[in-house]
């Protein structure tokens, strides 16, 4: 056993109670009188949380040393009690210069980095190369949607959109949504209470088979909450022509010819977003008249996510027809588009990565229509449409496996979540740095969700039939595991690929789509 500050063996061992480390007690006495906090976790620490350490080496030590003949008639202990707070004096400062030479490495670093990639540019710049700015990752330590540094994708602006204009409208909805997310909040307030006693989530109905979704994407009107809040789910089906639209109170099944890879619901319940099965397309599409279904096609990208906020982009766009929904439509490839109707505007163009494998797979749309998190398997990286000519700020994972799953923001815009193998980390984009909480969901490949309130989450493990419950406590800012309970539905449980929740108000439920059929279940 060593000191953590020494590196040396303790002639008087003792323990820090907030990191669990190791110390010489001198040596840990001093630092804490000095700073007040842990050495190691930088916990507020006080002398009071040192545990000492009982060994009989110690008691060997110390007895010879302190007897009283010793003490009273030589100068020895007195010369070694002096060398020995010399001796922690140069181990207090040699622990500090270590900390501080570490830190000034890591500056000295992102310094010559950002140094040769300015030479860089400058160098193609003053030969008239066009310029493409690398693409590396740099951590950057918070996000916010109105003071967003750079990082990782370089982009191209558009003319036609004013960006100001984009700005305040983001502003105004975040204002009008405010009262919406605390009325959201006061309804699902008792959700949990109501919940805690159920033992298993029994199925009501199977849905329909052959759904061509990828994955159902569960959606609700943040405009417009009523005191029946609910949301609902869009299924697109591949040999059947109808589309089936459920919620926790109803599901009904509408005439529908197109296969879809993703639907969103929109404020007009018989209109909704959809991309294509191909997904080199997306539109508007009418459930009551085929005919006035607006289609936007995109042969050169693939389309990985669509965002609805007409109330954020409507005014944008010159002579834009306000009959038709404005929204954005994210790409593989890290393009974003502006699109009304059938026309379509590039307002963040990347450059495309050399190897497909750094091609984005998933997207997330914050509520203020300004933030937009790209994911892929091993990276997380968020753009800010309003700045379109800044890099992209990539989302540190913590080390962690590179099997990055789904990303989400909150309904309130304070947190994002990203699924990393059996985890969900937790990021408050209200902290600079960002803090992160990380969840275990304790099994490979977990299907998770969370409902508007941001107050419970749900992660199924994909090798049991059993989903657990987490609550988020403020307290201890961290997700407490509730309960277990199982789930009821015929076939294997490694056919499930998403557990999606349906709730309504107090009460919840979920869609779980497998292989080969959606089921349609509640708690009880």
């Amino acid at each position: 056993m060593f000191c953590a500050i020494s590196g040396k063996p303790p002639l008087h061992p003792v323990v820090s109670i907030k990191s669990k480390a190791l110390f010489e007690k001198s040596l840990l006495v001093q630092y804490v009188t000095e700073h007040g906090e842990d050495p190691i976790s930088k916990d507020p620490m006080t002398v009071s949380d040192i545990i000492e350490i009982d060994t009989k080496l110690a008691n060997t030590y110390t007895n010879p040393l302190n007897s009283s003949t010793l003490n009273t008639n030589y100068s020895i202990p007195n010369l070694l009690s002096t060398l020995q707070n010399e001796w922690d004096a140069i181990m207090q400062e040699n622990f500090l210069l270590r900390k501080k030479l570490d830190v000034l490495s890591k500056n000295l670093s992102q310094a010559l980095y950002e140094r040769d990639a300015a030479k860089i540019i400058a160098a193609k710049y003053m030969s008239g190369e066009k310029i493409q700015v690398p693409t590396n990752n740099v951590n950057i330590p918070t996000i916010d949607s109105n003071n967003t540094n750079s990082n990782n994708t370089s982009a191209q602006t558009t003319d036609i959109i004013n960006y100001d204009t984009l700005v305040e409208n983001s502003k105004a909805y975040m204002l009008k949504t405010k009262p919406i997310i605390k009325k959201i909040n006061s309804l699902q307030k008792n959700l949990l209470k109501n919940i805690e006693s159920c033992t298993s989530i029994k199925m009501i109905e199977g849905i329909s088979d052959g759904i061509s979704n990828d994955y159902p994407i569960s959606s609700y009107n943040l405009t417009d909450v009523s005191d029946n809040f609910s949301n609902s789910i869009i299924l697109t089906q591949i040999d059947l022509d109808t589309c089936e639209i459920v919620s926790f109170n109803d599901h009904r099944s509408v005439p529908f010819n197109h296969r879809l890879a993703a639907a969103y619901n929109l404020p007009n319940p018989n209109v909704f977003l959809g991309i294509s099965i191909q997904r080199d397309s997306c539109g508007t599409y009418n459930i009551e008249s085929q005919n006035d279904n607006q289609i936007c096609h995109l042969p050169n990208e693939r389309i990985i996510g669509l965002f609805p906020g007409e109330y954020i982009y409507n005014n944008l766009i010159p002579n834009n027809n306000l009959k038709e929904s404005t929204y954005l439509a994210a790409c593989a490839s890290g393009n974003i588009y502006l699109i009304n109707g059938s026309n379509c505007y590039p307002i963040v163009k990347t450059t495309p990565p050399s190897n497909k494998k750094d091609l984005y797979e998933g997207v997330a749309f914050h509520k203020d229509g300004l933030l937009v998190a790209f994911s892929n398997s091993h990276d997380v990286n968020i753009i800010n449409i309003s700045k379109p000519n800044d890099l992209a700020i990539s989302v540190p994972i913590n080390g962690e496996g590179k099997d990055i799953g789904i990303v989400k923001f909150s309904s309130n815009g304070y947190w994002m979540f990203v699924g990393v193998d059996e985890n969900v980390f937790t990021y408050d984009l209200r902290k600079s740095p960002m803090t992160c909480i990380k969840t275990n969901t304790e099994g490979k490949g977990s299907t998770w969700d969370i409902i508007p309130s941001g107050k419970i989450m749900t992660a199924v493990n994909k090798h049991k039939k059993i989903l657990t419950l987490f609550e988020y406590e403020k307290a201890s800012n961290s997700w407490k595991r509730k309960q277990e309970v199982n789930i009821d539905i015929p076939g294997p449980v490694k056919n499930i690929l998403m557990v999606t929740l349906l709730y309504s108000n107090d009460k919840l439920g979920c869609l779980i789509s497998t292989r080969a059929k959606s089921y349609k279940c509640i708690f009880e």
